[in-house]
């Protein structure tokens, strides 16, 4: 557990300079009529190219920015 706490630590650390150094991506995911399969719009999403944890989704960022932490 406190292994985890620490690299909890260290990705808030990281997330601070993700900006600054250009790692954070913006992607469009379309989003599809079932009835029709015409597009009907697309969904903005946010995902952290880290340089050595690769691409992080919303799963490992969001409680990062939000401070959810075990301890």
């Amino acid at each position: 557990m406190e292994q985890a706490a620490q690299s909890q630590v260290e990705l808030e650390t990281e997330l601070r300079g993700a900006v600054a150094q250009g790692q954070l991506v913006l992607l469009y995911q379309p989003i599809v009529d079932l009835q029709t399969g015409e597009l009907a719009g697309a969904e903005a999403l946010v995902r952290w190219d880290h340089s050595t944890r690769g691409r992080l989704g919303p799963g490992r960022v969001h409680p990062t920015c939000r401070g959810d932490r075990a301890d």
